[in-house]
């Protein structure tokens, strides 16, 4: 958890250089503060079922008024990349009409630079389904 929060905080941090307007709603946010871990059963989504729950919820809120996060979640969620896939894309790398997109690099939000991708087997076409491109147009 404390990954997942550390890379919406940097993503945050980059749209707020970028000049998004974008509340940050991480400010005086404390992990675990003073919590117990989950049990690791809880951790994980555990059926299609929940997963689809995610995607509606997602679906429902997506506002590019609002916020990013909702649109970057639901991408995470539908095509499986990386964040650092994800934050390293630009439009040129997606192709609406034949509905992939092509992922080459990644972006480290340490070192705020280009990298390599993890893997040379990151280096792919990715399918979107229909829904994911209309709620990306």
């Amino acid at each position: 958890m404390s990954r997942i929060n550390s890379d919406i905080r940097n993503a945050i941090q980059l749209a707020l250089r970028d000049k998004i307007q974008i509340d940050d709603f991480t400010i005086g946010y404390k992990i675990n503060a003073g919590k117990k871990p989950k049990d690791e059963a809880k951790k994980h989504i555990e059926s299609i079922s929940d997963y689809e729950k995610i995607l509606d919820y997602l679906e429902r809120i997506l506002d590019y008024h609002i916020s990013v996060v909702p649109y970057l979640l639901y991408t995470l969620f539908k095509t499986g990349l990386r964040l650092r896939e994800i934050v390293a894309l630009n439009w040129s790398d997606i192709d609406l009409e034949k509905g992939q997109l092509y992922t080459y690099r990644a972006y480290s939000l340490e070192v705020r630079q280009y990298t390599s991708p993890k893997t040379p087997w990151s280096v792919r076409y990715v399918p979107l389904d229909k829904k994911l491109i209309k709620n990306t147009s």
